[in-house]
């Protein structure tokens, strides 16, 4: 579990098979969610499915978000519902039957159906996020919602549970609505270059089209984190021929942008360089940002992930007062699990 929290998923997949050979019942559960979170949704689907025969009451909800996850709708929706009727108080299984009617498969009525089942339940963001989404509904999807916090919040929350078959013709339709927003293009290609979807060309684009349009209209900061993410990209395509070519190509640009130099980080490291040089580009990028900074926060937190995976033992002393950095100046620190 630990190494799926760490997404390090090639080694809790290792794990958890060996522990459902040995016939270890939670192990199954588990082995469902790490196989699909590393978008192996026929293997997580089957060990789910035999996780539900054991008596796993939990495995119903996993299994439904599994079916969700790959399109299969109808039968996400019949297993959460049957999920429902063995424990009529599971708020995470009509949670997920409202995210449906809301993302996947949009049903107002259904929807609200569900809402309406727990809302005197639940307590929180989730509650006044939902209820103004529902609220807005019919207007956001036939595109006449006139205030375009409703679409954004809409599009990120439908990205968050992994909509995507449904969401990428929205923010291509949105995008015709509002050809000003980078925000939509960035959306777009990042979703289109997820290994779920793995249109990484169309998500090229798109990309790429923000990033001129962030150009033209003096953004500065959205233009930078777009090279970065184009960057990225190119990296996890392993186009290292064209990547080395547009580095050379936005370096100078980049030479103040705290993720430019998290990116020369990770590059570094899948180019195998000393570990000195990959530490002095996570350095860098924390020199380039603002004390208690979010930016800040990202970097300490993918820094101690390299560190804690790779060199635990090698800079103790440096990982302590990282964490320590992280603790004192951040109520939303996340530590990385240490298997």
């Amino acid at each position: 579990i630990a190494y799926r929290e760490n997404n390090q998923l090639d080694k809790a997949i290792e794990v958890l098979e060996k522990a459902v050979e040995k016939g270890n019942i939670p192990s199954f559960n588990e082995l469902g969610i790490a196989y699909r979170e590393n978008n192996q949704f026929d293997k997580a689907i089957e060990v789910l499915e035999k996780a539900v025969e054991k008596g796993n009451i939990a495995s119903f909800n996993e299994l439904g978000i599994a079916y969700r996850e790959n399109n299969q709708l109808d039968k996400a929706i019949e297993v959460l519902e049957k999920s429902l009727e063995i424990d009529p108080e599971n708020i995470q299984s009509t949670i997920n039957l409202i995210q449906i009617y809301l993302f996947f498969q949009p049903d107002k009525k259904k929807a609200q159906k569900w809402f309406d089942f727990i809302e005197t339940k639940v307590r929180g963001k989730f509650k006044k996020r939902y209820k103004k989404l529902l609220l807005n509904l019919e207007e956001i999807l036939n595109f006449s919602a006139e205030d375009f916090v409703l679409y954004d919040r809409y599009t990120y929350n439908a990205i968050q549970n992994k909509a995507y078959a449904a969401i990428i013709p929205f923010l291509e339709e949105l995008n015709k609505k509002y050809p000003d927003k980078p925000k939509i293009l960035e959306r777009l290609g990042k979703t289109l270059c997820n290994p779920a979807i793995g249109k990484d060309d169309r998500g090229i684009k798109y990309i790429l089209d923000g990033v001129t349009l962030c150009k033209n209209k003096g953004e500065k900061e959205k233009y930078f984190s777009l090279i970065v993410l184009y960057l990225n990209n190119l990296l996890n395509m392993e186009k290292i021929s064209l990547l080395e070519s547009e580095i050379e190509r936005y370096s100078e640009e980049l030479k103040d942008y705290y993720g430019y130099y998290l990116f020369c980080a990770r590059f570094y490291e899948y180019q195998n360089k000393p570990t000195k040089e990959t530490i002095a580009a996570y350095q860098k990028a924390i020199d380039k940002t603002k004390q208690n900074s979010e930016q800040r926060k990202k970097c300490l937190e993918t820094y101690l992930r390299f560190l804690i995976y790779k060199h635990r033992n090698e800079f103790s002393g440096l990982i302590e007062s990282l964490k320590n950095e992280g603790k004192n100046h951040y109520k939303r620190f996340t530590f990385p699990v240490i298997v």
